[in-house]
């Protein structure tokens, strides 16, 4: 079993985004693929694009794996806030720190044949929402 641990407990994943259907297709499709010699129980440090498939990929091999994350939400740096707050310890006063490399018109510079796995492609998905984008190259809304 993967359990992921958030700073603010369990992490609960909703909605049909990639990473909330990535982790839900992780958890449910892991079963081990050969047993390895000797099994360990692996910590997995972060619940990102990488964190979560590097616990699927041990977990395949037989590990007990646990994935920490510090945020509420898995998906890395594609999390996506715009909170904002003054800077008062900057050399310019008036300087506002912001909290997330995404921004709110972002998007790949991949496109999503590119993004995808061989068993988890990234690929529009008909009848899920008519609000999903259907360019190759989607927002960081559609990724995470």
């Amino acid at each position: 079993t993967i359990v992921v641990h958030g700073s603010v407990g369990q992490i609960f994943i909703t909605g049909p985004k990639i990473f909330s259907r990535l982790f839900r297709n992780l958890v449910n499709t892991m079963a081990p693929s050969l047993s390895p010699i000797r099994s360990h129980h692996v910590a997995v440090i972060g619940a990102g694009a990488a964190g979560l498939v590097a616990a699927r990929e041990l977990r395949r091999e037989g590990h007990s794996v646990v994935v920490f994350e510090r945020q509420k939400q898995v998906g890395g740096t594609w999390i996506y806030t715009d909170h904002v707050e003054p800077d008062p310890l900057s050399v310019d006063p008036t300087r506002i720190a912001v909290h997330s490399s995404v921004y709110g018109s972002l998007r790949t510079n991949l496109p999503r044949e590119c993004m995808g796995y061989r068993d988890f492609p990234f690929a529009i998905r008909s009848g899920v929402s008519e609000s999903r984008d259907p360019r190759r190259f989607p927002s960081h809304g559609e990724v995470l």
